[in-house]
C-alpha cells in the first residue's frame, strides 16, 4: 500500500464550489509539458484546494486518475466529448488547452471546505505542487491528522473490496 501524499492545486475561484457542491466531480489538468500533476498523483491522495491569490479553503479525495499523452487536438476533442459533463470546462476553457499534449483527470470525493483557511507560504507560478514538507503550524497538524483517519480508513475499505486471487 502506498502512502499517500498531499498536492496543492490553485484553482480559479469559480470551479472551487462546483468543486464543493459535488457537480464537478472531474479535476483536469492540461499542459504542453510533463509537468506534475502528471504520473504524480494517484488515488488516494489529498489535493488541498487554493483559490488563485487566496489562502487554502478545502480538499479533495483522489478517487481515481487517468493520464493521456496526446498526439493530436482529436484526442483533446474526444477528452472534452466524454468528460466535459464532469470536467464542466468552457468553451473559453477548451480553446486555451489546445495545444496541451499531457493530461491528467482525477475523479474527486470527498471534497471540504476547512473550518478555517490554511496559509500555504507559495512564492512561485506553479498552478500544481506536490507538498513534500508541510507547514508545522497547530491548524496544518490539526488538518492532516483528520485527513490521515479519512484515507486510511478509505485504504482499508477499498483492501476488503478487492476479491481474492
Amino acid at each position: 500500500m502506498m502512502a499517500t501524499q498531499y498536492h496543492l492545486g490553485i484553482f480559479h475561484e469559480k470551479y472551487v464550489d462546483l468543486i464543493f457542491s459535488g457537480n464537478k466531480t472531474i479535476e483536469s489538468r492540461l499542459s504542453s509539458k510533463r509537468i506534475a500533476p502528471y504520473h504524480k498523483v494517484k488515488s488516494n491522495d489529498v489535493v488541498f484546494i487554493k483559490p488563485s491569490s487566496k489562502p487554502i479553503v478545502g480538499y479533495f479525495i483522489v478517487k481515481s486518475v487517468k493520464y493521456f499523452e496526446l498526439s493530436s487536438k482529436n484526442e483533446l476533442l474526444q477528452i472534452k466529448q466524454q468528460y466535459n459533463a464532469r470536467i464542466l470546462g468552457s468553451d473559453d476553457f477548451w480553446e486555451q488547452k489546445q495545444h496541451a499534449k499531457y493530461a491528467t483527470l482525477m475523479w474527486t470525493e470527498k471534497s471540504s471546505r476547512l473550518k478555517k483557511p490554511l496559509v500555504f507560504p507559495k512564492k512561485d507560478r506553479r498552478s500544481w505542487m506536490v507538498l513534500k514538507k508541510l507547514p508545522d503550524s497547530d491548524e496544518w497538524k490539526e488538518v492532516i491528522q483528520e485527513l490521515t483517519k479519512m484515507t486510511r480508513s478509505r485504504q482499508s475499505n477499498s483492501l476488503k473490496k478487492r476479491p481474492a486471487r
